[in-house]
């Protein structure tokens, strides 16, 4: 391949479970990290969450880190090539995270850039989300992707779990922005979860329980993400909790519609109870939190993408049914799904675990990566 390196951006946990205000060390490879003003990246990676209203650091250095953080809830990444042209994206929140970071940078040669936004509950919906697109619009400027010798056609975001919803969500805000469209050639995401809408599907029945993630610890997370009203999550739990006048979105998560016949088994559809929570939630209904209510005419500018589901997790049927719209729309998508597989299994890779299954999906992961960017 021609020289050129790639570069990626990293999109971790929505919400710490731990004490508010610990910061967070992304564990992210080869390269700097963002200051929280618009200046040439740093060399050192900053350990400590920035004060309210100042944009999120960014750290693709090479050396190892660590974090705080006692819960895994989601990861994003950009990842670009350099001297062999190659783009790269894995998960760098969390240090469970570094193996497959170093593994990636030193298959791919990438770099590999972690954005430690803001985390829930301390800041809510929608400042992760903002930190990760300041992130994305500084780092691909032209003279910081020339800075460190990044190749501007091979920049990929990925993201797992909760942060599927925020890689998507950059890539698709980028792609419909004039002045950012085009720049990402790929989004690879990893049993993402994609909407909040219908919280009965197949897979929230069959996996309820876990493993890893339950859906009463699925709803409390994403909870925590919006609001500290606890009333909320009470009528999640009862697929109650959707506002009069979202009835016209339920056509984008319709899983008896969406779903192959395989997913749908003996299941009935039955569509989420309007009006039962007082006050009620718009942000509900905002493509944001589920980027799965997005219209095709916003899908249909999305890159290349690599989704890869898992059959024992809640979020199995959301990943699913992205496939089948981005397919419906002309968007090239790779599939991989684990029959084996369940939510988190990537983040368990490491000592003790070294689990057989999160190093296949590693494989998978990287593989993909490196045949596509």
């Amino acid at each position: 391949m021609a020289s050129g390196e790639q570069a990626a951006l990293s999109i971790p946990p929505q919400v710490n479970l731990g004490n508010a205000n610990q910061g967070h060390n992304p564990a992210s490879h080869r390269g700097t990290a963002a200051n929280n003003t618009p200046s040439p990246l740093p060399v050192r990676s900053c350990k400590q969450r920035p004060p309210p209203r100042t944009p999120p650091p960014v750290n693709n250095s090479r050396l190892p880190s660590t974090s705080n953080s006692p819960a895994h809830t989601g990861n994003q990444e950009w990842h670009g090539t350099h001297d062999a042209e190659l783009p790269a994206m894995a998960p760098t929140k969390l240090s469970a995270y570094d193996s497959t970071n170093r593994w990636m940078d030193n298959k791919l040669g990438a770099v590999v850039v972690g954005a430690d936004y803001r985390l829930a509950p301390q800041y809510r919906f929608p400042v992760s989300l903002e930190d990760a697109i300041f992130v994305a619009k500084f780092f691909l400027q032209d003279d910081i992707l020339a800075k460190y010798g990044v190749d501007p056609t091979r920049i990929c975001i990925s993201g797992d779990s909760s942060g599927g919803v925020l890689a998507t969500k950059v890539t698709e805000l980028l792609q419909n922005d004039p002045e950012f469209k085009n720049k990402i050639k790929a989004q690879a995401l990893i049993y993402p979860g994609l909407q909040i809408l219908d919280i009965f599907m197949p897979s929230h029945q069959e996996n309820k329980h876990g493993p890893i993630l339950s859906r009463d610890l699925a709803i409390k997370l994403g909870c925590l993400y919006l609001t500290k009203d606890k009333a909320l999550p009470q009528a999640m739990r009862e697929n109650q909790h959707m506002p009069r006048g979202s009835r016209h979105l339920f056509k984008f998560v319709n899983w008896s519609v969406l779903l192959p016949e395989k997913y749908k088994k003996n299941h009935m559809y039955k569509e989420p109870v309007l009006g039962k929570l007082d006050p009620s939630y718009p942000v509900l209904m905002d493509s944001r939190v589920s980027p799965l209510i997005a219209d095709d005419s916003q899908l249909q500018n999305l890159p290349l993408t690599y989704i890869l589901t898992c059959e024992h997790d809640i979020l199995r049927d959301d990943g699913i049914i992205y496939v089948t719209r981005l397919r419906k729309v002309g968007v090239q998508v790779t599939h991989d799904h684990i029959e084996d597989g369940f939510h988190g299994a990537l983040s368990l890779i490491m000592s003790p675990f070294h689990l057989r299954l999160g190093y296949r999906i590693q494989n998978k992961y990287i593989s993909w990566l490196e045949e596509n960017l």
